[in-house]
Formats: structure tokens, C-alpha cells, sequence
């Protein structure tokens, strides 16, 4: 969802911060060929930090609610670059 979905640039990173016991916490990097993938680590500056709580994340992931909806109750916060981080919310959205 990343790179293809919210079209994130080569070389950009996206931190996602789960907050829940335990937390989650996973960074990913777009490299330049393209093909997003997950970071052992977060960097120290990635482009974009997106922090949440579970219910939230499950929410947007399984559809229940838009990233508008989320953001206007306040339960997602975007660091870093906003615009991107506002695509990868409003684009989390998957089927298994």
C-alpha cells in the first residue's frame, strides 16, 4: 500500500506506530527499483510517521472507515510528510 497504492517516491520510509500492548512498530522503504519493503529497523529520519492505535488500524485496514473519518476523530496523527502520510491513511484499506 506504500508504494503502489499511495505512490510513495523512491527512497522515501514510512514508519507505522501501533500503539496497543505490545506495541508495533514497522518502517518501510521504497527503494528505487520501486517494490516497497519492510526495514528491520526505523530509521532515524524516515519521510513519514503514522501513529495509531489497534482498533483504528484495524479499522482502516479492513475498510470500516476512511482515513477522513479517522483523522477528523483524531485517532491517527501524521509526522514528517503530511501529504504522503494522508495518502497512505486514506489507501490502507485491504483484502486477504
Amino acid at each position: 500500500m506504500v508504494g503502489k497504492k499511495a505512490g510513495a517516491s523512491p527512497g522515501s520510509t514510512v514508519v507505522f506506530e501501533v500503539a496497543g500492548s505490545p506495541p508495533i512498530v514497522a518502517a518501510v522503504h521504497v527503494p528505487p527499483e520501486g517494490r516497497a519493503a519492510l526495514l528491520d529497523a526505523p530509521p532515524a529520519a524516515p519521510t513519514a510517521t503514522i501513529t495509531m492505535d489497534r482498533r483504528t488500524f484495524a479499522r482502516l485496514a479492513g475498510g470500516r472507515w476512511t482515513g477522513e473519518r479517522a483523522r477528523s476523530v483524531g485517532v491517527v496523527r501524521v509526522e514528517g510528510d503530511r501529504v504522503l502520510g494522508d495518502r497512505i491513511v486514506d489507501n490502507m484499506a485491504f483484502t486477504i
